[in-house]
């Protein structure tokens, strides 16, 4: 769990309340670097909504510049970024 990323999660108000909660629970499971290694069906359940749900979050916080994404195979990982962040 990376306390930066969490912390800097937690701030963020300019987005939906799910698309916050998504990246909330990858900030959790990210490493101090920002990288996090967790499938859409994983966040679905930890959210508790559906994985269409998860993915639509997901561009939500890729078209707002607060993460990257990259698929391999059947993992995703993410790349918390906060670039578009402005606090």
């Amino acid at each position: 769990m990376s306390l930066f990323h969490l912390a800097r999660a937690m701030q963020i108000t300019e987005r939906t309340p799910l698309a916050k909660l998504v990246l909330i629970m990858m900030a959790d499971r990210a490493k101090d670097n920002g990288e996090c290694v967790i499938s859409n069906i994983e966040l679905a359940k930890i959210c508790g909504t559906s994985v269409s749900r998860i993915v639509v979050s997901v561009r939500e916080l890729e078209s707002s510049h607060l993460i990257r994404s990259f698929h391999e195979c059947n993992e995703s990982a993410y790349l918390l970024t906060f670039e578009g962040d402005y606090y």
